[in-house]
């Protein structure tokens, strides 16, 4: 028997993962740009989609540093 909270939520037949709902703010003018498409929340995750999927690579590569970890020189 797996553990719930270790298995990956699918919707349907197994075809897609579900997605999360998160709030994000954003300005007037950005807003106003999305809804001119037909299904602007869709366009929004395709544009954010793609973004992640081309910068994938630099995230790896990139340190990841525990701020609690750095030590600053005192004064």
């Amino acid at each position: 028997m797996s553990d719930a909270s270790t298995s990956k939520k699918v919707r349907g037949k197994g075809k897609h993962l579900a997605k999360v709902h998160v709030n994000v703010r954003l300005s007037q003018e950005v807003l106003e740009f999305y809804k001119t498409f037909p299904s602007y929340t869709g366009k929004i995750r395709e544009v954010l989609t793609n973004y992640a999927r081309e910068h994938a690579a630099e995230v790896v590569l990139t340190p990841q540093v525990d701020p609690r970890q750095i030590s600053l020189p005192l004064e």
